[in-house]
């Protein structure tokens, strides 16, 4: 039985959205943020066009998802990506644009709409190729334009 509460939960799948949601929480932590007791609140997803059927289910990229904590504050949120170098395991979910709870509001963590680059380092050449080749989407991210293997397009996030 699903304990998935929302259409877009729904159409991601179980398998899918638990997936989705440790690449996600995952990501944070890249960015210091201690993920301990968060959760990922897809309630107010709003669909941002860049999607994928895989096998177990269905991806776009989207808007307006928080990460709550264990008492249901907001403590992050943002746009969510992804990139797709072949099979389920190959999927890579990140943050896009992502902004944290401050004492005095928001702070912005990640403000360009780029693969970010701890993710890309992390790919071997051939999954940058693959992201290069079969990726409309990316075609303007400095990192695929220098066409993976051969220059990093690295910036700062």
């Amino acid at each position: 039985m699903s304990n998935r509460t929302t259409e877009w939960e729904a159409r991601m799948g179980d398998k899918l959205a638990t997936f989705v949601e440790a690449q996600l929480l995952m990501d944070l932590r890249e960015y210091g943020i201690d993920t301990e007791g968060l959760t990922i609140d897809w309630s107010n997803a709003c669909q941002e066009g860049h999607c994928i059927d895989v096998d177990s289910g269905w991806l776009e990229s989207a808007d307006d998802i928080h990460v709550l904590d264990r008492h249901g504050r907001i403590v992050a949120g943002g746009w969510i990506d992804f990139i797709y170098v072949g099979g389920e395991t190959k999927l890579r979910a990140f943050w896009l644009y992502l902004h944290v709870a401050a004492d005095d509001g928001w702070t912005v963590v990640k403000s360009h709409p780029t693969i970010p680059d701890h993710l890309w380092l992390a790919l071997s050449e051939v999954e940058k190729d693959t992201v290069a080749a079969q990726d409309e989407a990316w075609s303007s991210d400095p990192k695929v334009m220098m066409d993976g293997s051969k220059g990093s397009g690295l910036v700062d996030e």
